[in-house]
């Protein structure tokens, strides 16, 4: 397959009217496009990996061949070094923990280049999810219930600290054996030899032992925030309603809402008190009471990035503009009541129901999973990727 004309044309030569450059990482997802079709607007020169979501958006300048770091971490690596010499890059967009990861700890790589997403030190802290609880902690956000264990047996032992179900979360979403890198979501178990063949497996990949937390039921919240010496020029917040996977994963189905819900204000605050810099969210779950259970911190785009933008705050381009030294006089903040929906998440919601077998968060029926694809649409329904005005059309003779 032959890449597109305008794939690889090197950087224009040193000026001062020399646009800036932006290459995306991770470029499959709907918030590295949404990151595309903003930059883009607002002048840079955006640069996707070819063939994916980001690449087909009309303001993508030129598109790149670029290794699975996933498959081949040294590939990887070798071209995003070139990629970022050859474009002399201003800002590079990860979407995955284990890309920002890389981005960081690979001494040299980025440069000149800065990352969109939180700095290093606030990175550093939300991608190692159990020091992110324990600061948390200290400052007074609420967190579950969680067993902090030295080895299996221990974790096990301790079990009836959170009860069953519970969650096994990884301390780190991903794991690097050798020269590959893989990935893995939380896990429900219902009994102590459920719980000692879940933290096993993980072991088994090359993850550090993983979080034995209580399994918190209740409203999905997440907080997005961009932040600079502790001020907040911009944020939003949503709730989630629908999840693929089932048992926890990517929100499907989300709307906006406003400050009056509980723990957004703290979720701005927590940001604050943690010295976060750059982009980032926060994700917790409101447990029966009505308190807010923190459940992680983001420091790169999130997947809800498109309905933040949609609701008039547009985070990739004020991070990118702060990075740049410009800062938006008042906050920019999403309006509530807006919702939006993946509708190919919705498909896959289905297909894992209609599974033997399908794993559900605990309590929860095929039913109730069917039930939450009412409404589809509305006046306020908006959909991923629904909308051909950022797409690069293609004639053919």
């Amino acid at each position: 397959m032959s890449l597109p004309a305008h794939a690889f044309q090197p950087a224009p030569a040193s000026s001062a009217q020399r646009r800036r450059v932006a290459l995306i990482v991770d470029g499959h997802g709907w918030a590295s496009r949404a990151v595309v079709n903003s930059l883009g607007a607002a002048g840079w020169q955006v640069l996707a990996p070819y063939g994916t979501k980001s690449s087909r958006s009309r303001f993508c300048s030129a598109s790149f061949r670029l290794p699975d770091y996933r498959r081949d971490v040294t590939a990887f690596l070798a071209q995003l070094s070139a990629l970022l010499g050859r474009w002399r890059v201003d800002l590079v967009v990860p979407g995955e923990d284990a890309s920002v990861a890389l981005l960081y700890e690979t001494v040299g790589l980025l440069g000149g280049a800065s990352v969109l997403g939180g700095d290093r030190e606030s990175a550093r802290l939300a991608l190692d999810k159990a020091r992110t609880l324990c600061r948390a902690s200290e400052l007074g956000f609420g967190i579950p219930r969680t067993v902090f264990a030295s080895d299996v047996e221990e974790a096990v032992a301790r079990s009836d600290e959170v009860g069953f179900p519970c969650v096994v979360k990884p301390c780190r979403s991903y794991a690097r054996a050798g020269n590959t890198v893989c990935s893995a979501r939380l896990r429900f178990v219902h009994s102590a030899s459920g719980l000692r063949q879940a933290l096993s497996d993980y072991l088994s990949l090359g993850f550090a032992l993983p979080l034995v937390q209580e399994w918190v039921p209740g409203r999905s919240i997440g907080v997005a925030a961009v932040l600079s010496q502790g001020r907040i020029l911009g944020w939003g917040a949503r709730e989630a309603f629908s999840q693929f996977p089932t048992r926890g994963g990517s929100a499907v189905w989300r709307a906006t809402v406003g400050p009056q819900e509980p723990g957004v204000l703290q979720a701005l605050a927590l940001l604050q008190q943690l010295r976060f810099e750059g982009l980032g969210d926060v994700q917790y779950h409101i447990d029966r009471d009505g308190r807010p259970r923190l459940m992680e911190i983001g420091a790169r785009t999130y997947g809800w990035l498109p309905l933040t933008i949609a609701a008039g705050a547009d985070l990739p381009r004020i991070a990118a503009d702060a990075l740049g030294g410009h800062q938006p006089d008042q906050p920019a903040v999403a309006r509530p009541g807006l919702h939006m929906r993946w509708l190919r998440g919705e498909g896959a919601r289905i297909a894992e129901m209609l599974r033997p077998g399908a794993e559900l968060p605990p309590g929860a029926s095929r039913l109730d999973v069917l039930r939450q694809l009412y409404p589809l649409c509305g006046a306020d329904m908006l959909y991923d990727g629904w909308t051909v005005s950022d797409r690069r059309l293609r004639w053919r003779r």
